[in-house]
C-alpha cells in the first residue's frame, strides 16, 4: 500500500464529493482482511474513478448536515488513487474523540453526532477469511446538538457541486496547510481554537514543533492570500493506537475567525454510516482524485 502523502502539492487545493462511505467489511476484503480496523472508515466509489490522492494526507473527509460540516475522516493511504475496489482509508475521527479532548482541555472541539439514514448493509458483506459479522442495534439517530464552539460554518460554501473542482475562497475555511521549514507538506484541519488535527505520518519524520508552521486561510500555495494567516506550531502531540493515527498541533496564538477561517465539527460517531453516504474530501493533491 502505498502512503498517500508527498511533500509538495497543487497550487489551490480541490474539494472531489466521492460517492459515499464503503463498509469496513467490504474495506476489508478490498485490501485483505485484517488491514483495516474499527479505526479506520473507507470511502469512494467500488468502481474507482473518484478518491482522495497523493498530497492530500492530512485533510478532511467531511459531509454536510443541518447546514454544518462535520468531519468524519482524516487522509491517511490507499493504493495509488482512484482505483477499481481500492478505496481510500481515512483515520475514523469519532474513535479519537476521547484522547483529542484530553489533549485539547479548553474550548474544546465540537463533537456532535452525524445522524445517517439507511441501514447498515455492511453485515451481509463477506468474503474468503473474514469472520462472521457480529449483528448489533443501530443506535439512535439523535438530532445535531450545537457544541459550545461554533464549528462547521462556511459562510461563503453556498453548495458544493459533484465532481472535482478547485477551491474558491472560503469554500472550506478550516483547511490548514502543514508547512516544514516552508514547505507545504501535508493538509490539516483547524479543530479548535489554537489546535490543528492531521495525520500522524505527516509528522512523524520530523517531530520538532520548531520546525514547523501552520497556514490558515490560505486559497494558493504560490502567490498572494489576502486572508491568509502564519502560525506557529508549539507542541505536537501524536495518538498511539492501532492503525491509522492522528496529529494535534498546538499553535502558538489563536487566529481570528472569519469567513476565510473556521474550525470543523468533528463525528461523535453515535450513529454508523450507512453505505453511500455522501462525502466530500479536499486537499492539495496534483492528481485531483480522478474525474
Amino acid at each position: 500500500m502505498q502512503i498517500a502523502y508527498s511533500i509538495g502539492g497543487s497550487e489551490r487545493p480541490s474539494g472531489n464529493m466521492l460517492a459515499g462511505t464503503i463498509h469496513n467489511r467490504q474495506c476489508n476484503c478490498d485490501y485483505g482482511v485484517g488491514s483495516i480496523t474499527n479505526n479506520m472508515i473507507c470511502a469512494g466509489l467500488s468502481a474507482g474513478g473518484k478518491d482522495s490522492c497523493q498530497g492530500d494526507s492530512g485533510g478532511p473527509l467531511v459531509s454536510q448536515q443541518g447546514g454544518r460540516w462535520i468531519q468524519s475522516g482524516i487522509v491517511s493511504f490507499g493504493n495509488k488513487c482512484a482505483l477499481a475496489n481500492k478505496p481510500g482509508v481515512y483515520a475514523r475521527v469519532s474513535q479519537y474523540q476521547t484522547w483529542i479532548n484530553s489533549l485539547i482541555s479548553t474550548n474544546q472541539p465540537g463533537f456532535v453526532p452525524f445522524c445517517s439514514s439507511g441501514t447498515d448493509s455492511d453485515l451481509s458483506f463477506t468474503c474468503t477469511g473474514l469472520p462472521a459479522a457480529t449483528p448489533s442495534t443501530s443506535a439512535t439517530c439523535t438530532s445535531l446538538t450545537p457544541p459550545s464552539v461554533v464549528c462547521g460554518n462556511a459562510p461563503l460554501n453556498s453548495g458544493v457541486d459533484a465532481g472535482t473542482s478547485l477551491a474558491t475562497a472560503g469554500l472550506w475555511p478550516w483547511i490548514a496547510s502543514l508547512q516544514n521549514n516552508g514547505m507545504h507538506v501535508c493538509g490539516g484541519t483547524l479543530v479548535s481554537l489554537d489546535s490543528v488535527m492531521s495525520d500522524a505520518g505527516c509528522v512523524s519524520s520530523q517531530p520538532n514543533a520548531s520546525q514547523w508552521t501552520v497556514i490558515l486561510g490560505r486559497l494558493n500555495q504560490n502567490g498572494t492570500n489576502l486572508n491568509e494567516v502564519k502560525l506557529n506550531v508549539i507542541n505536537i502531540t501524536m495518538s498511539n493506537q492501532t492503525g491509522n493515527n492522528v496529529a494535534i498541533l498546538r499553535l502558538t496564538k489563536r487566529p481570528t475567525l472569519s469567513n476565510y477561517i473556521q474550525p470543523i465539527c468533528l463525528d461523535q460517531g453515535t450513529n454508523t454510516f450507512s453505505r453511500g453516504t455522501t462525502c466530500w474530501v479536499a486537499g492539495w493533491a496534483t492528481g485531483q482524485g480522478g474525474e
